[in-house]
């Protein structure tokens, strides 16, 4: 007889529906949160295997405010999902506006056009916040074009750049 497997918590829906048209790997999202991509499966799912069994897995607020965050559903998608511990925790993160926000590692897998489309359509950012992420995204990606992988910038580059 097989442990019954918990029904899909709606923060767990609301969350892999927008993962879904994110269109990030559930590795690259789960970077982007600071947490393992294990851990984000689990809570999308609302339980985990433990040694043979299924224990219910419910996310603290602050973890799934930084999911929200990073594929855009807003604070009401989460106090309608019933999260509204989760739903105020995002909104005290405010809008994600800083340099040390934004996934270098996409922006330099050439996703440069997938970042910036995920910014101009997170309904959590006003105009001013997304030209701002732009702006920083394009530094960003400026910054990886100058160096050949091992950390070196390239001749061309500089002499580009030079006035």
């Amino acid at each position: 007889m097989s442990p019954e497997v918990p029904v899909q918590p709606p923060e767990g829906k609301v969350i892999a529906a927008a993962a879904r048209s994110d269109g990030r790997t559930v590795l690259d999202l789960a970077a982007a949160a600071n947490m393992s991509d294990t851990r984000w499966r689990q809570i999308i799912k609302g339980y985990a295997r433990v040694a043979g069994n299924i224990v219910a897995v419910r996310a603290p607020s602050g973890t799934l405010a930084r999911m929200a965050r990073v594929v855009g559903v807003t604070p009401q998608q989460l106090d309608e999902a019933g999260r509204t511990d989760a739903a105020e925790a995002l909104r005290s993160m405010g809008p994600a506006s800083s340099i040390e926000s934004l996934d270098a590692e996409v922006v330099h897998k050439g996703s440069f056009t997938k970042v910036i489309k995920a910014i101009l359509s997170n309904p959590g950012l006003d105009d001013t916040h997304k030209l701002e992420m732009i702006n920083l995204v394009t530094e960003l990606y400026e910054r990886v074009l100058k160096f050949d992988g091992s950390g070196t910038e390239l001749r061309q580059s500089a002499t580009n750049h030079e006035t």
